[in-house]
């Protein structure tokens, strides 16, 4: 179970407000868990409403405030985070070549890490992710009140290179407070010992690992001042992607507690992603089928679970 601790981990459920039962999955785990931050999904449907139960779930159970938030704020106790999502539903800036003739997101990881090193089409591709970046980013920006913004990506596809710099653009050009970018790099370290004790293992997160780390690299040769005025934030969750499980966390929990507490941050971020999609009309509705195979896991729940106090 998880124990108290004194150094600050922040326990972050992605995916927030896709949909009212799949989010009120996750708002259980900020009311019966260890949920401190969410991520938001912009360009859903379903999002204001979602953030209405938010706001009536925090002020029924008068969560103590964890970051500096004006009088009133309805989201005070809870870190709020723009999901930038290329992957799941429809594009709020219309078709472009990200998507499909209907605005249906059809732009992959490996298409987007293409464009960013090899096509002739990069500037056109830039200019739609930008378009997008900053419908999503003021799609959320009513939820923020008074905070700066913190930004991270569905799938991570924030640390694509030409989404990157598409994102850092967007941020400098608007003249946004961005307190916060996930920087998906995760310390192998912390893993290593445990060996073959991780349950529903994916050896593909390795490859996922090497990858983010390498796109890391590149990003802090390109905007050294952003990363020296914000130190990278040690955080877990592509490692066990999908997995992060009771059993799981336990195994790392107190290396990752100690990486945090010794990291220039003073804190880490550990990512799940305890919001199922269970209901068949919701289901139908996902238009990706990596989402639906990843949303619909029966190790939603398990992540749940992980995240309750015990």
């Amino acid at each position: 179970m998880f124990l108290r601790r004194q150094v600050m981990i922040e326990f972050h459920a992605d995916d927030y407000g896709l949909y009212r039962a799949q989010s009120r999955l996750i708002l259980d785990c900020i009311e019966n868990g260890r949920v401190s931050g969410i991520s938001l999904m912009p360009n859903s449907p379903h999002l204001g409403e979602c953030m209405e139960m938010l706001a009536g779930a925090l002020k029924n159970h008068q969560r103590k405030q964890t970051e500096s938030a004006s009088a009133g704020d309805p989201y005070a106790g809870i870190k709020l985070t723009v999901h930038l999502n290329f992957v799941e539903g429809r594009a709020l800036s219309g078709p472009s070549v990200l998507t499909d003739k209907d605005g249906i997101f059809r732009i992959s990881f490996p298409k987007l890490l293409f464009v960013s090193w090899f096509s002739p089409l990069r500037a056109e591709y830039k200019a739609a992710l930008e378009r997008e970046i900053s419908a999503q980013i003021h799609a959320c920006l009513p939820y923020f009140g008074s905070r700066p913004l913190r930004l991270d990506g569905h799938c991570h596809y924030q640390m694509v290179p030409v989404f990157f710099d598409a994102m850092m653009d967007v941020y400098r050009r608007e003249g946004l407070s961005v307190s916060y970018i996930r920087i998906p790099y995760e310390e192998m370290s912390i893993y290593k010992k445990h060996g073959k004790n991780f349950e529903h293992d994916k050896k593909i997160n390795l490859v996922k690992v090497f990858l983010l780390n390498r796109l890391t690299a590149r990003a802090e040769r390109k905007y050294p001042d952003w990363f020296r005025d914000h130190p990278r934030v040690p955080f877990a969750g592509v490692r066990l992607s999908g997995s992060m499980t009771k059993h799981n966390v336990d195994l790392i929990l107190q290396d990752f507690e100690t990486l945090s507490g010794s990291s220039p941050a003073g804190w880490g971020e550990m990512l799940f992603h305890p919001g199922a999609v269970l209901e068949p009309g919701d289901k139908r509705a996902l238009t990706s089928k990596d989402d639906y195979a990843f949303l619909t896991s029966p190790l939603r729940a398990e992540e749940a679970e992980a995240l309750k106090r015990q």
